[in-house]
């Protein structure tokens, strides 16, 4: 047995995958935190069209802008929380969807993630393939 080198191939792979989702879904929700934004400038901007006063309803129709552009950006920022699990949670739906790559998914990143002297660089290829 030749000693195991550090060789992960399965790990960043997975990585990429889970990071590719998260991108997709703070773009997604970024796109609808914008989408309101916009509505809430359109509906100042009439506002500011229908009642020409003095400056104060302008002060006002801006911090109502500010206060519910911010609220939007939370909402969206909650709404990745949600939506997008753990980098484990990851693994562990990854692992539902597919329930024969189970335990090989496990044992391959076990074995990437592992240096033990009882494992060998043949052993981990073999099972990173076979995943």
């Amino acid at each position: 047995m030749t000693p195991r080198a550090p060789d992960p191939i399965l790990h960043p792979r997975l990585r990429a995958a889970y990071d590719s989702l998260r991108r997709a879904a703070i773009l997604r929700h970024a796109l609808r935190a914008a989408a309101w934004s916009a509505g809430w400038i359109a509906l100042a901007v009439l506002l500011g069209a229908a009642v020409r006063l003095n400056p104060a309803p302008a002060w006002l129709r801006l911090s109502a802008l500010a206060t519910l552009s911010l609220a939007s950006l939370a909402w969206a920022v909650q709404a990745v929380r949600a939506s997008v699990p753990s980098f484990d949670g990851f693994l562990e739906a990854l692992e539902a969807h597919l329930p024969e790559l189970r335990s090989l998914v496990r044992n391959a990143l076990d074995l990437e993630a592992a240096d033990a002297p009882h494992t060998s660089l043949e052993l981990s290829r073999a099972v990173q393939a076979q995943a």
